[in-house]
């Protein structure tokens, strides 16, 4: 029987990670790209390069939401973007994902 297909991670959800007994099989939701390689290195490396793909139709990232609010009112009271307002987008993403 073969071993169950994981997501990636919170970050990546729509790339999926399926063990077999030699390799590991990586699938992208979102181009539809397989592939099956033997080093996790690779895995990570393949995953990563999907990240720059959209979350599926239907998904939702809280971090965005969140984002999506907060930079317009920040504009207009004249601040930029920064580094923690960027960490917490991705944590917020990494919990609000479904």
């Amino acid at each position: 029987m073969p071993a169950a297909v994981q997501r990636f991670s919170a970050e990546i959800p729509w790339v999926l990670v399926q063990p077999t007994p030699t390799s590991f099989r990586v699938t992208c939701e979102v181009c539809g790209s397989t592939g099956e390689f033997n080093d996790p290195k690779t895995v990570v490396a393949v995953a990563r390069a999907h990240r720059a793909h959209q979350a599926p139709q239907g998904s939702f990232r809280l971090g965005d939401a969140v984002a999506a609010v907060a930079k317009p009112i920040a504009r207009a009271v004249g601040m930029e973007s920064c580094t923690p307002c960027e960490a917490r987008r991705r944590m917020l993403n990494r919990i609000g994902s479904r």
